[in-house]
């Protein structure tokens, strides 16, 4: 049976002028500044429109920050801009944060961050303000960074420390002093820093992530003192590859094997990536759906729970990678930006010196910018693409033109393997499994957007014995068919364990039963076989 998979050609530009500088990416959301200042992105009334979002006349764009499936944008006033939560954006426009709570204009802003739907910045005077839904329960209590419920409210300070940087995550709050010498830690519910931390050296940067994690960046005193070495902190240390967790941030530079600094660090919900001072691209994490780019994912494989059903329900922690391996091209030295979000993203986007913007992770929601959209099949009929087993998973960095969205029509075809079971008289016999992994293909070829076939046909076979008497072995445990030798009255469970070319595995199982086997077919050696 075959579903039928749509996606629509978008030309938006043909200039080759234009390249992309910044992708602003969300939960279900993906936004590109252009080298022209423009901003475009999908249009939620459509589905997958890439429109432009038209900046009111006379203002142009500064710094932006991708919320909870809206963005933060300061124009050159130092005004704060938004989008509409994806909900409720059928004009793809902006609306401006006018006043603070004192009723003064809230211009002059120099420095903007977001988590779930409460917004930081810092204003002319390098002091904090925080506004929106006060789900970290700052100044009004019944807010929640599970729902994002909480009291509305206009900017008011935070504190009156002098920062240069204030970044949000889940459990943590963390601010870095304007001289770099001092990094803040706050706790939600309270806007007394619970850890005040003073540096040997100016940190080049912090960072905090949706899970438990969080730290910053110090140079070593000698070498270079604008790129620095990771210090870390929190309970998730299976998200780096460590072992106890500590509350104060420690370096992880001996145990990563570091040899040069960083110069651009980045976490979000799952996966850690960094550049490095050569510009290499390196990556670890809890590989969930292909974040860490390293070649493989977990939910598509046999050993996650609900196979070949698993969709968006999973635990944090599954599938850590360890320390940081290089990512993409191991070759490719000239990596300059990585963008991600921290609320519940699963995809990651970088750019190169030549302005090539990748994409790989979990294209929930069209935000990877590859030419695939909704309504991509699923197992239990209901064409929501996060809940598709792969929705097409992207696993390694993968060039992609934001540009212009490319379409193609898509057949799926399910997994249908399957192998029968046995009821035999020899100590002999061959296996012989048949159907085929999850294929998704292109009905016109060559595909509109390059790819022909994605993924899901056989590349290998694993023959073992999973239950039996102790007589009874496999002689090619790597074919396709298997044959059995040397078993004895009993009955066996034979399983191959199947991989396709896009890191999935099944499992299928054969149950042969053997009665009567006489001496002569013992003897026999391998020479007779019944089929």
């Amino acid at each position: 049976m075959k579903y039928l998979i749509i996606f629509l050609l978008i030309p938006v530009f043909a200039s080759s002028q234009i390249t992309v500088k910044e992708v602003i990416q969300c939960e279900y959301r993906v936004w590109y500044r252009y080298s022209d200042n423009h901003i475009h992105g999908y249009s939620n009334n459509g589905g997958t429109f890439i429109k432009q979002y038209q900046e009111p006349s006379g203002h142009q764009w500064g710094m932006i920050h991708g919320s909870f499936n809206y963005m933060d944008l300061l124009d050159t006033n130092g005004y704060v801009w938004q989008s509409k939560p994806f909900n409720q954006d059928t004009k793809d426009s902006f609306w401006r944060v006018d006043v603070d709570t004192t009723g003064s204009a809230f211009s002059g802003n120099i420095f903007i961050n977001s988590y779930s739907q409460a917004h930081m910045t810092l204003a002319s005077d390098s002091t904090p303000y925080y506004f929106g839904i006060d789900v970290f329960n700052f100044f009004y209590t019944g807010g929640s960074l599970v729902t994002s419920a909480g009291t509305r409210m206009l900017p008011t300070q935070f504190s009156t420390l002098k920062l240069k940087k204030i970044v949000m995550g889940y459990s943590h709050i963390v601010g870095l002093s304007s001289n770099g010498l001092t990094v803040y830690e706050w706790l939600p519910g309270n806007r007394t820093p619970h850890q005040t931390l003073s540096l040997s050296r100016p940190a080049t940067d912090i960072f905090v992530a949706q899970s438990d994690f969080w730290g910053y960046l110090m140079p070593d005193a000698t070498g270079s003192q604008s790129m620095g070495y990771p210090y870390v902190a929190g309970t998730s240390t299976s998200l780096y590859g460590g072992g106890s967790s500590n509350s104060t941030p420690a370096s992880i530079k001996s145990l990563w094997g570091l040899t040069q600094p960083i110069k651009v660090f980045d976490v979000d919900w799952q996966a850690i990536h960094f550049i490095d001072s050569s510009g290499h691209l390196w990556g670890c994490g809890w590989n969930t759906f292909g974040e860490v780019g390293n070649g493989v994912e977990f939910v598509n494989r046999y050993t996650y729970g609900g196979y070949p059903n698993a969709g968006w329900s999973f635990n944090n922690g599954e599938n850590p990678t360890g320390i940081p391996v290089k990512i993409g091209d191991t070759t490719k030295n000239n990596w300059v930006a990585i963008y991600s979000n921290n609320w519940y993203g699963t995809t990651k986007y970088a750019r190169d010196a030549n302005d090539s913007i990748y994409s790989w992770g979990r294209n929930k929601g069209n935000v990877m910018g590859n030419g695939y959209a909704m309504n991509i099949w699923t197992p239990d009929g209901s064409n929501v693409d996060q809940y598709h087993y792969n929705t097409v998973d992207i696993l390694i960095p993968t060039l992609v033109t934001p540009i212009s969205q490319r379409t193609q029509v898509y057949n799926a075809t399910p997994a249908t393997i399957t192998i029968a079971n046995q009821s035999i008289r020899t100590p002999y016999t061959t296996i012989t499994p048949s159907g085929n992994m999850l294929r998704v293909f292109a009905t016109s070829q060559p595909a509109a957007n390059g790819v022909d076939t994605i993924g899901y046909s056989i590349i290998s076979h694993n023959w073992t014995k999973k239950s039996g008497p102790s007589k009874g072995a496999v002689a090619n445990a790597a074919s396709t068919v298997a044959v059995i030798t040397n078993m004895v009255n009993g009955t066996y469970v034979w399983q191959d364990l199947i991989s396709d070319n896009h890191s999935g595995q099944d499992t299928v199982q054969s149950q042969v039963v053997v009665n009567g086997v006489n001496l002569l077919n013992r003897i026999a050696g391998g020479r007779i076989k019944w089929h």
